[in-house]
């Protein structure tokens, strides 16, 4: 019965945190505005020293903190009943605006 509470908290907690994100796009969707494939647009982005060059995709020191990206949570369920929370990143608008910027240079 704990961990059932524990499991709708952290539900709870990443549906609140996921309402921050609204308005937001996911890198795929901006891959798919330039026709580039994900991979391509997230190796430009290491390239010009957005991303760190290796792991998942996250913003280096350099632009951390300038409001251009958000965490967005993915929950589900394993196989064996244990909640997984998955992060990605996600663009802000201002973000956004910024590899427009970027790309137009």
């Amino acid at each position: 019965m704990e961990n059932l509470l524990l499991d709708v908290e952290s539900l709870v907690k990443a549906k609140r945190q996921n309402e921050k994100t609204v308005g937001c796009v996911t890198i795929s969707e901006i891959a798919k505005m330039y026709k580039m494939p994900r991979k391509d647009f997230i190796s430009f982005l290491r390239d010009i020293g957005v991303f760190m060059p290796k792991g998942r995709p996250l913003l280096t020191s350099k632009y951390r903190g300038m409001g251009l990206a958000m965490t967005r949570h993915c929950i589900h369920f394993s196989l064996e009943g244990e909640l997984k929370d998955n992060e990605y990143l996600v663009w802000t608008p201002k973000g956004l605006d910024f590899i427009r910027s970027i790309i137009k240079k």
